[in-house]
Order: C-alpha cells, then sequence, then structure tokens
C-alpha cells in the first residue's frame, strides 16, 4: 500500500469561517489521480470556498490540506506548483499583450524551466484550440476565448490537480463540447479533476463521483443514483398528453387541483409542485404545441392508477431512472 502514489487532492475535516458565518463546516473529500469529481451546491452552499482552499488561495481555520501528497497548508507555495486553478469570471491576464506573451508570463511565475516555456505555452493554446490567435491581444478576445485562456494558463505548469470552477461559463455548445472532451482527456492521462458547476447534464457526462454540499457540508457523494436515493427518487414518468390539466381524480383524495401551482420567473407556462401526492416526490406541469406534458418523480414504485388518469388515449408514457438535474432539484428543493 505505500507505494501507491498520493490522491491528486486531499481535504480532511475542514472548517472555514468568515466572522460569524460558517462557510465549510468540518469537509472532507478527495480526488484520485485520473478521477473527475464534480462538486454541486447552490450559491452560498460553500462550493467556492471549497475550491479556493483546495488552490491555495484561502487558509482554512482546521482540518488538513494536502495535494498530490504536500500539506498544502504548510507549504502551499510547494501544493500549488502542481495544482492548474481555473476560476469563473476572473479576468487576470494583461489586455495589450498577446495571449502567448501572456502565458509566457505565467510560465515564468509558475516556475517552469525557461527551456521548457515556449514549447509548454505553445502546447496549451493548440489544446485550448487558440493557437491561430496566440498573436491577438488579449483585450480583443470573448468571454468564452477568456475561458479557454485561462484553461490553458492552468495547464502550462503540467498540473497533477486540476481545479475548474464552472469551466464552461461564456462557452458556446461547440466549446462547451470541446472543454468537456479536453478535461476527459486530461483525466484519462492522470490528472485528478475537481469541478463546480450548475449545468447538471455537464456534471453527470463527466463526473467520476458526484459530491453535493449543503451549507458548508457533505451530503451526498457517489454516483447519479446515490443523488437520487438520498432525494428519495426512484423512477420519472413523463406523460405527454393531450389534457390542459391534471384530473382531480389523479389527486389524493379530497385534494381537489394540483398543489401549489406556480410560475417560474421568466416561464410564465411551466407550472410546478412541490408537495408529496400519493407517492410523487415532485410534479412538472408544462403546456407544449396544445398538447401538456406532465413529469411525475416517484418516491415509490410508480403507481399505474395514477399515470392512467394522467394519460388518456393517444398519450405517450415513458417511465425510465432519474436524471442528475431531477433529482437534484427534488434534493434542493426538500433542503429550503
Amino acid at each position: 500500500m505505500s507505494g501507491l502514489p498520493p490522491p491528486a487532492l486531499r481535504m480532511d475535516h475542514v472548517t472555514r469561517t468568515f466572522g460569524d458565518r460558517c462557510a465549510i463546516d468540518d469537509l472532507s473529500l478527495g480526488v484520485d489521480r485520473g478521477q473527475i469529481v464534480c462538486l454541486l451546491g447552490h450559491n452560498g452552499a460553500g462550493k467556492t470556498t471549497t475550491v479556493r482552499i483546495a488552490g491555495t488561495l484561502l487558509t482554512p481555520d482546521s482540518g488538513r490540506v494536502a495535494v498530490d501528497g504536500v500539506d498544502a497548508v504548510a507549504s502551499p507555495r510547494s501544493a500549488r506548483a502542481t495544482t492548474g486553478l481555473v476560476l469563473g469570471g476572473d479576468s487576470g491576464f494583461y489586455t495589450r499583450p498577446s495571449a502567448f506573451a501572456n502565458l509566457m508570463f505565467y510560465a515564468d511565475v509558475g516556475g517552469v524551466p525557461s527551456r521548457q516555456r515556449r514549447q509548454r505555452v505553445t502546447e496549451a493554446l493548440g489544446t485550448v484550440g487558440l493557437d491561430d490567435r496566440a498573436g491577438d491581444p488579449v483585450g480583443e478576445f470573448s468571454r468564452g476565448m477568456l475561458q479557454r485562456l485561462h484553461l490553458a494558463r492552468a495547464l502550462i505548469t503540467d498540473p497533477r490537480l486540476l481545479i475548474l470552477d464552472e469551466p464552461s461559463t461564456g462557452l458556446d455548445v461547440h466549446a462547451a463540447r470541446d472543454l468537456r472532451a479536453l478535461v476527459r482527456s486530461r483525466a484519462n492521462q492522470g490528472v485528478g479533476i475537481l469541478l463546480t458547476t450548475h449545468a447538471m447534464g455537464e456534471a453527470e457526462a463527466l463526473g467520476d463521483r458526484i459530491d453535493v454540499i449543503r451549507r458548508g457540508r457533505l451530503v451526498v457523494s457517489g454516483g447519479v443514483s446515490d443523488v437520487a436515493r438520498a432525494a428519495g427518487v426512484t423512477y420519472v414518468t413523463t406523460v405527454l398528453s393531450g389534457g390542459s390539466a391534471l384530473p382531480e381524480a389523479a389527486m389524493p383524495s379530497g385534494q381537489a387541483a394540483l398543489p401549489r401551482r406556480a410560475e417560474v420567473p421568466g416561464h410564465p407556462d411551466l407550472l410546478s409542485a412541490y408537495e408529496r401526492i400519493d407517492g410523487v416526490a415532485r410534479v412538472d406541469v408544462m403546456p407544449m404545441h396544445g398538447r401538456t406534458v406532465y413529469t411525475l418523480m416517484w418516491d415509490s414504485i410508480p403507481r399505474l392508477d395514477v399515470v392512467a388518469e394522467v394519460s388518456g388515449a393517444g398519450s405517450d408514457i415513458i417511465t425510465r431512472e432519474p436524471t442528475l438535474e431531477e433529482s437534484y432539484l427534488v434534493l434542493e428543493g426538500e433542503s429550503r
């Protein structure tokens, strides 16, 4: 066992407070080499504090943090040398010099040997698809291009740990797809990756493990099925019906209408219900081209009588396992 390489990241019982607010509360998590861990949580859950501590930008009040076996609290500079960090929304570049000149500067600051800098920078720009814009001033870059340049900067030190805080922010569909391919490629080369995102599809596609934090504490760690289990969602039934409202007969006895229908801001046609009704953990109702789509998320075996009442002649019915997004919405809805 002693001959095994250390994990890319190990955080044990880490706590961090800001005044009287506890941002991280006795948090423990790890990232193995070659593993992608997606860290989820609503705004204020502690994701940014976690990645900043992992990236040695913040010091914990207590607990242990190790990057590639190096004590990141006692030796932050050594830990930082093997860490690539991409923070969403952070500018961090000189606007007049070129992309190539910026990365050469950061290669110098990052301790890349002088004889390797030009090659490392050239390779990093090529990896993120900016080799044809290497000589352009960074001030002319779009937000998506800047995000790719941040990733290139993180790669020039050949890190053992890559920390990506919402890396697909500002990227179009094609660029986001390329980013996912790049992240997976790096993991396949043995790089440990800690990634935060609000894009559930991205987390589901990339995550070897999903960690959900709430109020600075880890509440779920595992696969998509583990998140579903924690949320109490077993199956999802989607009904594409011709009806315009959920029939009264589909409701529990004595309940004559879908509980707490509420318009979602920006989506006036979307109706959501959050109360549990006879084994249903959540109901979404959405008009579509003159028909109605019902999404029933079950906390037990799907009830055929409810499905039958919701559907009808000519309805399309699909029952499947829940997606990460569906499970996460129920899980976080239960916590509020």
